[in-house]
């Protein structure tokens, strides 16, 4: 015959044992959870670091290309200019003419 108290610790054995295997289940849960998240994480890492590449390849370029466009706006506006004639330029070249040769000789005053 089995005493009140050895039926009570055979129960509380047993609520102790389900416990025990209940958290070892959800352990093993959590496990397999943490496992697939970073699966899904190495998975995922490439693909973001190539869409990152991509992303600051493209900032590059883009740069690049405004760059070039802003260069070949001022060689445009310098090649107009050359090609452009100014009225003023023979007047300005005789009279800095004029200046050397005033200076060589060393004549003083100016035109």
């Amino acid at each position: 015959m089995e005493t009140p108290f050895l039926a009570l610790l055979e129960r509380a054995e047993l609520a102790a044992a389900e416990d025990r295997q209940a958290a070892r289940v959800q352990a093993d849960r959590r496990l397999e959870q943490a496992r697939t998240e970073a699966q899904a994480i190495e998975a995922a890492a490439p693909e973001a670091v190539a869409a990152a590449i991509a992303a600051r390849r493209q900032q590059i370029l883009d740069g690049a290309y405004l760059e070039v466009a802003s260069v070949e706006k001022a060689l445009a506006a310098v090649e107009d200019r050359r090609q452009r004639p100014d009225p003023d330029a023979d007047q300005r070249f005789e009279r800095a003419v004029d200046q050397i040769v005033s200076a060589v000789l060393g004549e003083t005053g100016g035109p």
